[in-house]
């Protein structure tokens, strides 16, 4: 896994990588767990947390 962060327009862009896979359903389960993390760190840095 990598991951960079690049300063954009007065925000941050986070790109975020991780594989190989051995099969498409262990990368789709990685996909819905980092999504939902991704999408709890979103509502945190909203309410200013």
């Amino acid at each position: 896994m990598t991951f960079q962060l690049d300063e954009i327009d007065g925000g941050t862009r986070m790109t975020f990588i991780q594989g190989p896979f051995d099969t498409i359903d262990n990368r789709d389960g990685h996909g819905v767990g980092w999504r939902e993390s991704f999408d709890r760190l979103a509502e945190h840095l909203r309410r200013g947390a």
